[in-house]
Parts: structure tokens; C-alpha cells; sequence
């Protein structure tokens, strides 16, 4: 089957790359949905690689900027790198499976309010690792339609006691992994343009924590993600995306449930190439358009995507 990159084919794959977690520390991923084309793709193994660069140096309190911090410390910025590797199994028209495995390179620095010394971690590791799946039912009456159901598991893969080279260890939130096992649970709608090889998409994904680790049980999170895809020309596609998330606050002793979740909504606009008749690249750019966060965090201005799908 030829793909166009114009109509760029990223179905079932359950990235989830909007599973972020924004905390006082400003540990993130990016909250794009790369899946917009929930469609047809044939039987078969595809690979995505995508980087994801955030950096994260606007505090913030509730709806507005602020120079001040809260808690502890002063947070002063953190940098997040994350390559994340999805393989993903088209083993039907009607069922799909993915592995996706991220490695965050995070560096991020604070100073401390009673003594004001500035304390900083380096890390590179390997995040939680997602198992996830879609089933999608035949709709024989609506060719250009259809709907699906996904489902996965966040497996607690990622380390929960890095520590800098002082010997000070980062605070949960901060971590590469949660330390805990997460379900999740969604839905989809997709629905081809007439007369093109577009479409448009609307997703709704939720994430609960079943088990925890070490007195920390990260909020709960919906995410919803409206998406269009139109092609340019043969190998052009242009991409826009409204992504949303609500964040509860993460709970336990050693979590910070006054400077933890909020409700964030993003712009995303993006361009796809085709490289060849199975192959394409792809790249987002993301503004917040309404950010509110509990008690004082740090945001990030703008967060920029780029990757390469390839389908065997």
C-alpha cells in the first residue's frame, strides 16, 4: 500500500505522549497526539522514533506568570529531552498493539529558600514503558468513518531515586519514572475528508494509577485531543492540533499535592513529509493558549516535536 506523506498514516499506534507530568520541578513530555490519521493502515510492523524537546523556565501561579516560587525552593528551570521509540503491531483492520519506550534526559536546577544554595540534576534514563492497545470495529456502512476504543498499561520502568552528585535525591515528581503501574482507557473518532486523503480526529484518553510505590500516587489525567491533517501536495501534509489536559494532584508523603496538577490547553501546528512510499517524517511546534496550575510551577512557552515513522 502507498502512503503519501500528505496523508500521513500514524494509526494505531498508542503513543499517548500527552501522558505529562507537570509538577513544581517541571518534569514533562509533550501533550501531541501522534496518531491523527486513526484510519487504515495494512497488517504489519511499523517504528516511530520522535524527540521532544521542552524547556520548562516560566514559573507560574494558577493563570499567571510569577517571579516568586513556593515550598521549599526557588525553581529556577528545567530542560527535558525525551527520545521516545514506539513499535507498533497492525496485527488486523481490527486490533493493533504497541510498545513504546521513552529514555528523558532532564537537567533541571533550584535554589534553596533557607539557604540559598543552588542544587541541580543531570540525568538521562529510561522512562515508564507503555503496553497499549486498539480495537476498532468493522463500519462496512461508513467507509470514510470510523470509531475505536483504546486501552494499556504504564509499566513502572523508569528509576524513582536518581540523585545528583552531592548526593541529594530528586523529588518524586522529578524522577524519570512514577514508580507506579497505570491503566488507561479511551476512545476515538476519525473521519476522512471527501476528496482528499485528510481527515480529521478527536481522542479522549484516561490515566489512573492501580499501584504505587514509596507513599507517591501520581493524579489522575484526561486528556482530549481534536486533529486535522490536510495534504499540500503529494509529499506535503500540513497538521493542526488542539490538545487539552487536566492533571489531579499527585497524593501520598512524598508528593507535593499543593504544587501538583492543573488544567492546560495547547495549539499545535505541524508539517508532514513523505521520504518514500513508506516512510515519513514529521514536526509539531506547541504554544499554550490557556495554562492554570496549582499553586506555583514551572511551564514551558513553547515545545517543539520532531520525528520518523517508517512502516515494513
Amino acid at each position: 500500500m502507498k502512503v503519501q506523506g500528505s496523508s500521513f498514516v500514524v494509526c494505531g499506534m498508542f503513543v499517548l505522549v500527552h501522558t505529562l507530568a507537570h509538577a513544581s520541578c517541571g518534569s514533562a513530555a509533550c501533550a501531541i497526539n501522534t496518531q491523527w490519521e486513526q484510519g487504515i493502515q495494512p497488517p504489519g510492523i511499523a517504528v516511530d522514533l520522535r524527540y521532544e524537546y521542552i524547556k520548562q523556565d516560566q514559573l507560574r501561579e494558577g493563570a499567571s506568570k510569577t517571579l516568586k516560587g513556593a515550598g521549599e525552593a526557588l525553581e529556577k528551570q528545567t530542560t527535558n529531552r525525551n527520545l521516545v521509540t514506539t513499535l507498533d503491531y497492525m496485527l488486523d483492520a481490527n486490533w493493533s498493539f504497541a510498545l513504546s519506550a521513552p529514555i528523558v534526559s532532564r537537567d533541571h536546577t533550584h535554589v534553596l529558600n533557607d539557604t540559598q544554595e543552588t542544587e541541580s540534576w543531570n540525568f538521562s534514563k529510561l522512562g515508564d514503558v507503555l503496553v497499549t492497545g486498539r480495537y476498532q470495529p468493522s463500519v462496512e456502512a461508513f467507509q470514510n468513518f470510523r470509531y475505536g476504543f483504546k486501552f494499556g498499561v504504564k509499566l513502572p520502568t523508569g528509576s524513582t531515586d536518581i540523585v545528583n552528585s552531592e548526593g541529594a535525591k530528586a523529588e518524586r515528581a522529578l524522577q524519570p519514572g512514577t514508580g507506579s503501574t497505570d491503566a488507561l482507557l479511551g476512545a476515538f473518532v476519525h473521519q476522512a475528508l471527501p476528496n482528499t486523503s485528510g481527515g480529521w480526529f478527536v481522542q479522549a484518553v484516561w490515566q489512573h494509577a492501580i499501584t504505587t510505590y514509596d507513599n507517591f500516587t501520581p493524579g489522575d489525567r484526561i486528556a482530549i485531543d481534536l486533529g486535522l491533517n490536510y495534504p499540500l501536495s503529494e509529499k506535503w501534509g500540513v497538521l493542526l492540533q488542539l490538545n487539552a489536559l487536566h492533571k489531579n494532584r499527585d497524593a501520598g508523603t512524598n508528593a507535593e499535592p499543593d504544587l501538583s496538577g492543573g488544567t492546560y490547553v495547547f495549539v499545535s501546528p505541524g508539517l508532514s513529509y513523505a521520504l518514500g512510499p513508506h516512510s515519513q517524517v514529521y514536526g509539531f511546534i506547541q504554544k499554550p493558549v490557556y495554562q492554570y496550575v496549582n499553586g506555583v510551577q514551572l511551564t514551558a512557552d513553547l515545545t517543539a516535536v520532531i520525528g520518523v515513522r517508517h512502516h515494513f
